[in-house]
């Protein structure tokens, strides 16, 4: 792409440095990037 690019509205950085998720202002995908790299949510 050339020219200016919008920024994204949220990024989860890998802890390798690498994007592991870019959010357009919603949450799809962003709990299957957590879980894959954070593992499954705690219980309370």
């Amino acid at each position: 792409m050339l020219g200016a690019v919008p920024a994204p509205t949220a990024v989860l950085i890998r802890p390798d440095g690498h994007v592991a998720w870019v959010g357009d202002g919603t949450d799809d995908g962003l709990r299957d990037a957590l879980t894959t790299w954070f593992g499954p949510p705690a219980a309370a």
